[in-house]
């Protein structure tokens, strides 16, 4: 049974899994590389897992095993706090298109709306058609495109960024 929920202190090992997992699963989707996010020290990853009102990070799970991801966090500053950003959206190749995805992104979109927040942002790899599909039809709206927003084995990739007015005000 896929089981959707928030990280929590404790829970670090779990989401430097997940997290991991993704990079090496979707290399081309995310802005980081597996070395990377090796190299993030435990701090990273705990205070990630705490969650709290800056930012929630939820897994999937099929039994105890990491299958998705997806985190949002609020912008820092007193006149930016009202908008946040979500990354990090990942499901395994093999649970695509079981309605995972949606679950984890209805469950961030929840979270903001409860603590306040009035705009997300999300960027999405050139290509990723069910991707930019899902989020779409969740109500993100295309802001624009950065044609050179990361470099992959010597190409550019091209990022789309999206937005989601989530109330007025």
């Amino acid at each position: 049974m896929i089981t959707i929920r928030p990280c929590r202190a404790g829970d670090a090992e779990l989401l430097r899994r997940a997290r991991l997992r993704s990079l090496r699963d979707s290399p081309e989707q995310f802005g980081v590389t597996v070395e990377e996010a090796e190299e993030e020290p435990a701090t990273h990853w705990e205070e990630l897992a705490a969650g709290g009102s800056e930012r929630l990070a939820l897994v999937a799970l099929d039994d105890d095993s990491p299958i998705g991801m997806a985190v949002i966090e609020r912008e820092r500053g007193v006149r930016h706090r009202h908008r946040a950003r979500v990354w990090g959206v990942w499901v395994s190749p093999d649970y695509r298109g079981r309605g995972v995805g949606r679950r984890l992104l209805t469950a961030l979109l929840d979270w903001a709306r409860e603590e306040g927040v009035v705009v997300l942002y999300l960027d999405v790899v050139d290509g990723l058609d069910p991707s930019r599909s899902l989020y779409r039809n969740l109500g993100f709206v295309r802001r624009d495109v950065d044609p050179h927003a990361l470099r992959l084995d010597g190409r550019f990739v091209a990022q789309e960024r999206l937005v989601l007015l989530l109330r007025r005000g």
